[in-house]
Parts: C-alpha cells; structure tokens; sequence
C-alpha cells in the first residue's frame, strides 16, 4: 500500500506536472519551427493589399451631390442635389423629406357656429 502511495504522490506533485507541460510545449514549437510552410498555403499579400486599396478608393469616389444630399440640412439645395445623384428625397420615418417639407396630413379646418337653440346660443 505504502509504495503505490508513493508512486501517486510523486506523480501528482506539482513539479512534474510543470516538467511535463515544459516538454509538450517544447516539443510543439520544435515541431512549428522544424516545418517547412508550402508555397501554395502562403498568403498571397500582393493581391490582398490591391484588393483592399481598392475596395477603400471605391468608398472615396462619393459624388459632391451624394454627399450633399446625405450630409447637408434640408432645403431646396439638398432635394436638387438628391435628385441628381438618383437618391431618394424621402426623410427618415416619414419625417422632413430632403426639400424641408413635411408631411402632416390633411387638416380640416373646424368651423364653430352659435346657433340660437330655444332662446340661448350652443356651440356647435
């Protein structure tokens, strides 16, 4: 009973556990180091960069009127320059479109009458 106690402490002690992760690791850079890559599992950096210059010189080529109509206040200017650029006037939620105008409904304008009804005047 004695040495197989034995053999589990020493086993379990916290020294050996270090050495052991010490060697897996040395063995798993040894083996990243010794590697030869492959030519065809290489990233190709010359069509990455050109892919990405260009993806970032199509966003820089906005239109004066594109920038107009998202950028500037609402007003005649901005509506002229949204429909140049073949963008919508429409406002955000329906509100203030690009000419400054709102949309508010149709408002019927109440007209009150006092009629006199049995010798006094309601409203009606």
């Amino acid at each position: 009973y004695t040495a197989m106690a034995t053999e589990l402490s020493a086993a379990g002690h916290p020294s050996s556990r270090r050495k052991m992760l010490c060697a897996i690791g040395t063995a798993g850079i040894a083996s990243l180091l010794t590697g030869t890559p492959q030519p065809s599992a290489a990233l190709d950096m010359d069509a990455f960069i050109s892919k990405e210059l260009e993806v970032d010189k199509s966003k820089a080529e906005i239109s004066d009127d594109a920038k107009t109509c998202k950028y500037a206040a609402p007003g005649q200017e901005k509506g002229d320059a949204c429909v140049r650029a073949g963008m919508s006037i429409a406002g955000k939620n329906g509100g203030v479109n690009a000419y400054g105008q709102i949309d508010r409904g149709d408002y019927v304008r109440c007209k009150t009458s006092y009629p006199m009804i049995n010798g006094q005047y309601v409203k009606t």
